[in-house]
């Protein structure tokens, strides 16, 4: 996929959910209070695509005198989705056909998501975990330590043996592209080239679009912009060598 490529897909994502909105047909139920808020407006969005900036407003509701409101927001996937507070912004996954309860903190930060869909648990270890790894292999001046791509394949592993358990098909896909990520980086420190290919064709060319995923996309985004850096760089250095 090359960067004209990458274009026509933002273009046909944005056109994509722009007209899948108006076919949805299951929801999500989200409750909240937010404390000295009342008869405040709060917006409901999601990404249109996760590359461009442009979002599509699920539902505009204004909280009860105390601060509470109890909506129902129409989805048809699995997605994460944006809640906008007095140009606040937070975020969380949701699944049709469950129910969220939120709270906030003063300063109007999601600080605790109730539900019996546990994803977001779920992806805030990952994510932990993936920083201790980052904390543990980078340097005092900021550089990869070597351990980082030579421990990647074992803390990998570790990881998806941890949650293979999880029967959730959008919990898997952002697990599978939040660590493809991390391979990325690890193989691009070895100039590990074949491993880079391997890693294209398995998340990208053999696999479908995931458009209610934000990992997908950041991952897709990282991967081409990376890569091209990567390639000018060993273009250069074989040049010099010569």
């Amino acid at each position: 996929m090359n960067l004209i490529q990458l274009i026509v897909l933002s273009i046909s994502l944005i056109f994509y959910n722009n007209i899948s909105v108006t076919a949805q047909s299951e929801t999500i139920q989200v409750k909240g209070i937010i404390n000295n808020h009342g008869n405040q407006i709060i917006e409901f969005l999601r990404s249109t695509d996760f590359i461009t900036p442009y979002r599509i407003r699920l539902l505009e509701v204004e909280t009860k005198v105390d601060g509470s409101f109890d909506v129902s927001i129409p989805l048809s996937r699995s997605t994460e989705i944006i809640i906008r507070v007095n140009d606040v912004f937070n975020s969380f996954h949701v699944s049709p056909g469950n129910r969220y309860e939120i709270e906030f903190d003063k300063n109007l930060q999601l600080t605790k998501i109730i539900s019996s869909h546990k994803i977001n648990s779920l992806i805030q270890i990952i994510n932990q975990q993936k920083d201790n790894y980052f904390k543990k292999h980078i340097g005092i001046t900021g550089r990869f330590k070597p351990s980082f791509s030579s421990a990647m394949p074992r803390f990998i592993s570790s990881v998806k043996m941890q949650f293979q358990s999880v029967y959730d098909p959008y919990f898997q896909q952002v697990l599978t592209y939040k660590l493809g990520l991390l391979a990325f980086r690890g193989y691009s420190l070895q100039g590990d080239k074949e491993s880079l290919n391997i890693l294209e064709r398995d998340l990208l060319y053999e696999a479908p679009v995931l458009y209610g995923n934000k990992d997908y996309f950041v991952f897709l985004k990282y991967f081409y912009f990376w890569r091209w850096m990567l390639i000018r760089n060993w273009h250069f250095k074989s040049i010099e060598n010569k």
